[in-house]
């Protein structure tokens, strides 16, 4: 395991204290990030495949360090959400607010 790893695992422990129900998604800003914190042996994407729906989202618990859902919104400006309509679609679907729940 690398340090980038071992952080990983340290963070997710103080995301844990936030929330220990594990749903909260981590939304990740640039593809070094979310090369550090997969499994090792789980596919990594290029981010033109994650933002062209060719994987999951959002990026399961279970394939990654942080063990939480994760969201990629890179801040390179090819990846604005503008320049990618279903990307944008598939979040608005998976990132559902249900403000009759909200205090």
């Amino acid at each position: 395991m690398n340090k980038a790893n071992k952080h990983a695992l340290a963070i997710a422990s103080e995301f844990n204290r936030i929330d220990n129900t594990k749903s909260i998604p981590v939304f990740l800003r640039a593809e070094d990030i979310y090369k550090a914190v997969m499994k090792e042996g789980e596919k990594l994407y290029k981010p033109k495949e994650l933002y062209s729906l060719q994987a999951e989202i959002p990026i399961p618990a279970s394939a990654n360090l942080l063990g939480r859902p994760l969201v990629n919104l890179f801040r390179h400006g090819v990846y604005s959400l503008n320049k990618w309509e279903g990307y944008k679609e598939q979040l608005n679907e998976v990132l559902v607010i249900d403000e009759d729940n909200m205090s």
